[in-house]
């Protein structure tokens, strides 16, 4: 009696074994097959923004697309800052300034 329940013991845990490698091997398939088609989703995506940087490289042709406007003041030379401070003034123009204070 004793040698039959071990027999059977031993199938069941042989069926369980069976079972769980079956199932480990389903999931291993089912991840190698979602892992292929998130590298061909990959591959497209890679493809498409490669065609969409090479459309706006042709768009702009190498210049900004702002539109821009001319300096209307061509001499202007110098700049005064929020503190104040003049940057670019030439000595001569800011004793003249100070002249006609």
């Amino acid at each position: 009696m004793q040698i039959k329940i071990r027999v059977e013991s031993r199938k069941l845990v042989m069926q369980e074994d069976n079972l769980y490698t079956h199932n480990s091997n389903n999931n291993i398939l089912h991840c190698m097959t979602e892992l292929a088609s998130w590298r061909t989703l990959l591959r497209n995506l890679e493809t498409q923004v490669g065609q969409l940087a090479k459309q706006l490289a042709d768009q702009q042709g190498g210049q900004f697309t702002a539109s821009t406007e001319t300096n209307l003041k061509e001499q202007c030379k110098a700049i005064t800052i929020r503190s104040g401070k003049k940057v670019g003034f030439d000595v001569n123009e800011e004793a003249a300034e100070s002249r006609d204070d």
